[in-house]
C-alpha cells in the first residue's frame, strides 16, 4: 500500500489530527462498511422467527450504539476505551474507528464479532475486495524509538494487525506484524524520524476481531544497519516485508512487499496481502501463496531474497519499492540490457540490472539481474517501482541494495583510462565497448558517467560517419559496374571492422563486406561469360574454315582455363 493512502495531505503533517484520512463510521455506516445486512437479517427471520429478528437488531448487529459493561482495558494499552469495541457513556466504535480512505470496506461493530463484552468488529469483503478500519486516534511515542505490540483475539485466518507508523513531513510507513485466527499478535521497532503510531485492522476474507491491544514494550528498536550516509532497517516480522532506507531520520526509499497477480489482472498492494501469522500472501481470486524471504549481506550490497511456492502458472510477481523525497525529485538512471538511460518521467524497461536513484555520495542502487521495471511518477511526490521477476525466475525473487561504491568508483576509473588508450591506439570498436561496460555496470561516479556518455556519442557518430561513406562508396561502384572498384570497398569495409572490432558495429562492415564482395563477383562473372561468348564465336568460326586447326587448339585451352567459370 502506498504510505500516504490513509491519511490526506493535511492530516499527514498533523500526525495528532483525530482520524486524519478516515471515514468515521455510525451506525447508519453499517451497510456500507461491507455486510450484506439485509441478506443476513431475512436469514435471521428465516431461522428464528421475528422474535430473533428483534434481538439481532436491539442487540447490535446493525452497529446501533448498545450501552455494554466490557472488562477494562490494560493499564498499557494504547487504544484506551477502543480497545474493545464496545459503546460506553465516553466512546463508541463508529468514533473510535474509520475506514481508510484507498479500503474498499470496513468493519461493522456488533455481537457477531465479541469475544469479552457484547460487541466486536466484523468484516465481510466481497469477493476480490479486502476491508480494513484505523483508529482515530494515533499515539504519540517515546522518544527512545520503542518496539511496539499488537494484539488481538481474530476469528478468520484472513485477519491483520497492522502498526501504521506517522510523523511529520514524513510518509506513513504500514507493516502487517501478525494475522490468523485465535489470539495472534507482534510486534515491530519505530523507524527512525516516526513520532506516532495507529492501530489499524484488515481483513481479506470474512472474519471478526475484538480484544485489541497495542503497547509500547519494554525495549527499545535494534540500532539500523549504517550504510555510508544511509541508514537501513529491516521490516522483517515473520513474512519479509521490506527494507526502509533513511538519511538521518528522513525516508528516502522503502523495499515493500510483494504484490502478486493471480492471472486475473488484479493484484492488491503488498501491505494489504501479507499474511504474516502464515507466511503467505492472499490472491484477490481467493488464493493463497507460501512466502519465504531472508536478508542477507553480499559483500557491499544487502541482498533481499523471497521465495513462492503455490503460485498459479499464469501468475505475475512485483517486488514494490518506492523512492521518497531527495531520491524522488532526481532523474532514475536504468542500466538494462539496452544500455544505460536516464527517466525524469514514468517509464518501462525490459532487462533492467540496476537502477540508479540520487547523486553524488547520496546515491542509492537498487539490483534486479534482468527484471522488467515500470516507473510510475505518483501525486503526493513519491516514485513506485514495480518490479516483475518473468519466466522461470519468478519463483523466487533477489533484490540488492547498495549504497557504498568506492570499489565500483575506482574500477570506473580505470575503465576510462583503458578506453582513452584504446581510442588513442585507433581501436575504436574496443572503446566503444569499454565505454558501453562503464555505463552499463559502472554508472556511479557522475564525472566518469559524462566523459562515457560523450565518448561514446563521439564513437557512435565517427562509426556512422564511416557506414555512411562505405555506402556512398558501394552505389558508386554498382553504378561504375566496376568489380575493381567493388574490390576497394570491401577492403575498406575489412579495414572498418577491424577499427570497430568487439562493437555492435563491426557486425555491419562485416555484412557490407560479404555485400560488396558478392557484387564484385557478379560483375566478374557477367564480364568473364561476356568475354567467353566472343571468344567461342570466333573459335567456332575457325573451326568451320578448318584450316586453322592450330588456333582453335590455341582457343579451346585459353577457354578451358582463362575463361573457365569461377568454381
Amino acid at each position: 500500500m502506498a504510505p500516504d493512502d490513509v491519511l490526506d495531505d493535511a492530516d499527514a503533517a498533523d500526525p495528532e489530527a483525530a482520524g486524519g484520512g478516515l471515514r468515521v463510521l455510525d451506525s447508519g455506516d453499517a451497510g456500507r462498511a461491507g455486510l450484506p445486512w439485509a441478506w443476513i437479517l431475512g436469514l435471521v427471520v428465516l431461522v428464528g422467527g421475528s422474535g430473533a429478528a428483534v434481538w439481532f437488531l436491539r442487540e447490535g448487529g446493525l452497529g446501533v450504539a448498545v450501552q455494554q459493561a466490557s472488562a477494562p482495558p490494560a493499564a498499557d494499552n494504547l487504544l484506551g476505551a477502543a480497545w474493545s469495541f464496545e459503546t460506553t457513556d465516553g466512546e463508541s466504535p463508529e468514533r473510535a474507528w474509520g475506514v481508510p480512505e484507498d479500503a474498499p470496506t470496513g468493519f461493522a461493530f456488533g455481537a457477531a464479532g465479541a469475544v469479552s463484552g457484547e460487541a466486536g468488529a466484523v468484516a465481510a469483503p466481497e469477493d476480490g475486495e479486502w476491508a480494513r478500519i484505523a483508529a482515530t486516534d494515533s499515539h504519540r511515542l517515546g522518544a527512545a524509538r520503542p518496539v511496539v505490540s499488537l494484539q488481538a483475539v481474530a476469528g478468520g485466518d484472513g485477519v491483520q494487525l497492522i502498526l501504521r507508523f506517522e510523523g511529520e513531513g514524513h510518509p506513513a510507513v504500514e507493516v502487517v506484524v501478525a494475522s490468523g485466527t485465535g489470539a495472534i499478535a507482534g510486534r515491530t521497532p519505530t523507524p527512525p524520524g516516526y513520532t506516532h503510531v495507529r492501530a489499524v485492522i484488515g481483513a481479506v476474507s470474512a472474519g471478526s476481531v475484538d480484544d485489541v491491544v497495542m503497547r509500547e514494550l519494554d525495549e527499545l528498536a535494534p540500532a539500523p544497519l549504517r550504510r555510508g550516509l544511509f541508514d537501513v532497517v529491516s521490516l522483517d516480522v515473520g513474512l519479509d516485508q521490506g527494507l526502509l532506507v533513511l538519511r538521518g531520520n528522513d525516508l528516502v526509499f522503502q523495499v515493500e512487499g510483494v504484490a502478486i497477480d493471480d492471472g486475473s489482472g488484479r493484484r492488491w498492494p503488498a501491505a494489504v496481502a501479507a499474511l504474516p501469522g502464515a507466511g503467505e500472501l492472499a490472491l484477490p481470486g481467493g488464493g493463497r501463496v507460501q512466502v519465504d524471504g531472508t536478508l542477507s549481506e553480499d559483500g557491499t550490497r544487502i541482498r533481499l531474497q523471497r521465495t513462492f511456492a503455490g503460485l498459479p502458472a499464469e501468475a505475475r510477481v512485483f517486488h514494490v519499492a518506492r523512492a521518497v523525497g531527495a531520491l524522488a525529485a532526481a532523474p532514475v538512471g536504468v542500466g538494462s540490457s539496452g544500455g544505460f538511460e536516464t527517466f525524469t518521467d514514468d517509464f518501462q524497461v525490459e532487462g533492467v540490472r540496476t537502477l540508479v536513484l540520487g547523486a553524488g555520495a547520496e546515491r542509492l542502487v537498487l539490483g534486479g539481474d534482468g527484471v522488467d521495471v515500470a516507473a510510475t511518477w505518483m501525486a503526493d511526490g513519491t516514485i513506485e517501482f514495480l518490479v516483475e521477476r518473468v519466466g522461470s525466475a519468478k519463483g523466487r525473487g533477489s533484490l540488492s541494495l547498495q549504497t557504498d561504491f568506492q570499489e565500483e568508483r575506482v574500477q570506473a576509473a580505470q575503465l576510462r583510462t583503458q578506453a582513452e588508450g584504446e581510442e588513442r591506439a585507433g581501436r575504436l570498436g574496443r572503446a566503444l565497448a569499454t565505454t558501453e561496460l562503464i555505463l552499463r555496470e559502472y554508472p556511479y561516479d557522475e564525472g566518469v558517467l559524462a566523459w562515457a556518455r560523450g565518448t561514446r556519442s563521439r564513437l557512435q557518430a565517427s562509426m556512422q560517419q564511416r557506414l555512411d561513406a562505405i555506402e556512398a562508396d558501394l552505389q558508386d561502384a554498382l553504378f561504375l559496374a566496376s568489380a575493381r572498384r567493388c574490390r576497394e570497398v570491401r577492403e575498406d569495409c575489412l579495414e572498418a571492422a577491424h577499427t570497430f572490432a568487439e562493437s555492435a558495429a563491426e557486425a555491419r562492415f562485416q555484412e557490407a563486406a560479404v555485400q560488396v564482395a558478392e557484387r564484385a563477383r557478379d560483375l566478374l562473372e557477367a564480364d568473364r561469360s561476356r568475354r567467353e561468348r566472343r571468344v567461342r564465336a570466333v573459335r567456332e568460326s575457325f573451326a568451320e574454315a578448318g584450316t586453322y586447326e592450330n588456333v582453335v587448339e590455341e582457343l579451346d585451352a585459353f577457354l578451358e582455363t582463362t575463361l573457365a567459370p569461377d568454381p
